[in-house]
């Protein structure tokens, strides 16, 4: 999910209530908040099925570790039959013929995605709690269900949610949304190209023996078998706020999900973050910091990635 406005929020308030989680541009979570140990070096993808919030897919990645993978790859071509007069025998193997079959690994690569690692924190503190009308929130995974005037938010599901650049609300992914811990796979063709070498030989007298088996380039077309882009991700409760107040109160440093009001007065568009695949902060690790591909363009093309073949 790409496209929803993330506020930051530009004045000090209040706690909010337990279970609730958001993303913090702080080195530390504030008072009334505690970092989520189970979603660090991962990303979050939306769930509103409780009963599915907490699983993990992969393993949690380091301080800005951008993460490879490789494919097997099996390509093919064809080479020429090719004849000579010859005198008795052994000229049969001067100009192998056929299809030919190659196998190996591809060079490896990284996704390609653009990452931001922030602190995300949940809410211990229930006092104080103002969250406006049309929020988006995560809740941590010992929450049994959203809270009272909170719906899991349907957009969302199978999908992480990317900071927007503007305020003209949220735009899904081209891409199908993702299963309960699907580990997604992805597959690439290639073409690739050699030459062979000349060969000569003394034959008997007459036709026929130009360039028996002389020096030409092949292509070769191929596939490679389907692989993991290694994202290690958390499954997290998603919810949408359905509290009858625009007013919100909220520690300094928040960071908002504001899908259907845009920013709320005192708040503003994180445009640093705008396009970046959130990460929350691994151990060890240093909150703000990106790495990764360049960030998602605002119509929302999507980054691709490839890798090299010998």
């Amino acid at each position: 999910m790409r496209g929803l406005v993330l506020a930051a929020f530009v004045a000090a308030a209040l706690a909010v209530p337990q279970g609730f989680t958001t993303y913090f541009s702080l080195p530390n979570c504030p008072d009334g908040f505690r970092e989520v140990p189970e979603a660090k070096g991962r990303v979050l993808v939306s769930v509103v099925d409780a009963n599915i919030a907490g699983r993990t897919v992969g393993e949690p990645r380091d301080n800005g570790e951008d993460r490879q993978h490789s494919h097997a790859v099996v390509g093919a071509t064809s080479l020429d039959t090719l004849h000579i007069a010859a005198d008795s025998c052994c000229n049969k193997d001067g100009a192998h013929q056929g299809s030919i079959r190659t196998t190996g690994t591809a060079a490896s690569h990284t996704s390609n995605l653009p990452f931001t690692q922030l602190l995300l924190c949940a809410a211990t503190n229930v006092s104080a709690f103002q969250v406006p009308y049309g929020i988006v929130s995560y809740f941590s995974p010992d929450i049994g269900a959203c809270p009272a005037n909170w719906t899991g938010y349907g957009p969302a599901v199978g999908r992480t949610l990317v900071p927007g650049y503007d305020e003209t609300g949220p735009t899904p992914s081209a891409s199908h949304p993702l299963q309960n811990r699907e580990d997604r796979v992805h597959n690439h063709t290639f073409s690739a190209s050699f030459t062979t070498d000349q060969v000569s030989y003394v034959g008997i007298d007459g036709c026929c023996n130009n360039d028996p088996a002389k020096s030409q380039t092949y292509q070769i077309d191929g596939a490679a078998a389907t692989s993991s882009s290694n994202v290690p991700y958390l499954q997290m409760l998603t919810c949408l706020s359905k509290e009858e107040t625009f007013a919100i109160q909220l520690p300094h440093g928040a960071l908002i999900f504001a899908p259907a009001t845009g920013c709320p007065d005192g708040w503003e568009v994180a445009a640093t973050l705008a396009g970046r695949v959130l990460v929350a902060l691994p151990y060890d690790g240093v909150a703000g910091f990106s790495f990764g591909g360049p960030s998602i363009a605002a119509d929302g093309t999507q980054p691709i990635h490839g890798h090299n073949v010998n």
